[in-house]
C-alpha cells in the first residue's frame, strides 16, 4: 500500500505468489463518511495496522457480487503472509544525498544508487 498524501488517492497491489493480482484504492475516506467513524476514534482517522480478509459479496452493505454456494462452509487457508514497511522514493530529491540507500520502490525493492532510484521515480510518475 503506498500512502499518499491527499484525499482518495492511496494506492493497494494485492500481490498472490509474488504476482500482482489487484491494484485499487484504499478506505482511507472511509472514517471521513461513516456516521459512527470518526467520532469512534476521537476525530481522527485511524491508523492502519491490521489487514482484514474476507470472502464473497456482502450485498447489504453495498459491495457487489454472488456468494459462490459450491465453496460456501469450506472456509479457505492463507499462508506465508507477510507485511513490510518501508519508505518509497517520491521525488529526486528524495534520492539525492544517499536518500536512495533508506528508499524502496512500489516493490519494495532496494535501489543500485542514485541513479537507478532517480531513474525509478521518473518512469513512476509517467505512469500515474
Amino acid at each position: 500500500m503506498d500512502f499518499v498524501d491527499g484525499p482518495g488517492n492511496d494506492v493497494v497491489r494485492v500481490y498472490v505468489d509474488g504476482v500482482l493480482r489487484h491494484t485499487g484504492a484504499s478506505w482511507e475516506t472511509y472514517y471521513n463518511y461513516d456516521a459512527n467513524g470518526r467520532s469512534n476514534f476521537g476525530g481522527a482517522t485511524p491508523a492502519v495496522n491490521r489487514v482484514m480478509f474476507r470472502t464473497g459479496s456482502d450485498t447489504h452493505r453495498g459491495v457487489p457480487g454472488d456468494p459462490a454456494p459450491e465453496t460456501l462452509g469450506r472456509g479457505f487457508l492463507i499462508d506465508g503472509v507477510y507485511v513490510a514497511a518501508f519508505s518509497v522514493a517520491t521525488s529526486a530529491e528524495s534520492c539525492r544525498n544517499d536518500g536512495w540507500r533508506d528508499l524502496r520502490d512500489a516493490s519494495g525493492r532496494p535501489f543500485r544508487n542514485q541513479g537507478d532510484c532517480v531513474s525509478w521515480v521518473r518512469s513512476a510518475r509517467r505512469d500515474r
